[in-house]
């Protein structure tokens, strides 16, 4: 990991959009932070979520602007609502829906 000693900056309607198990908007890189973290705002409609998955590098952490969102981490389920915050450790059989 390299270091970065600017700031960093994202405007509302700056990123990426990829479509990919809802709509994924890349606000900021990890390229940009020397590897330290990257953002993505993703909307989810219902049905759409993610597979179960593993992450071995990188945690996640999810707040859920608006709706529910279910997350899976291992054999725990949560559904958080508006302004719940989820945090997925790295090493993880982890998983969202909507």
């Amino acid at each position: 990991m390299s270091e970065k000693s600017a700031a960093i900056f994202s405007n509302p309607l700056d990123g990426v959009r990829v479509e990919a198990f809802g709509t994924n908007i890349i606000r900021m890189l990890g390229e940009a932070s020397g590897a330290a973290m990257s953002i993505m705002e993703v909307i989810l409609h219902p049905g759409d979520g993610t597979p179960l998955h593993l992450h071995e590098r990188e945690d996640e952490t999810f707040r859920v602007l608006s709706g529910t969102v279910g997350f899976w981490c291992g054999d725990k389920h949560q559904r958080l609502v508006s302004d719940g915050i989820a945090f997925l450790p790295r090493g993880m059989l982890i998983s969202t829906e909507s």
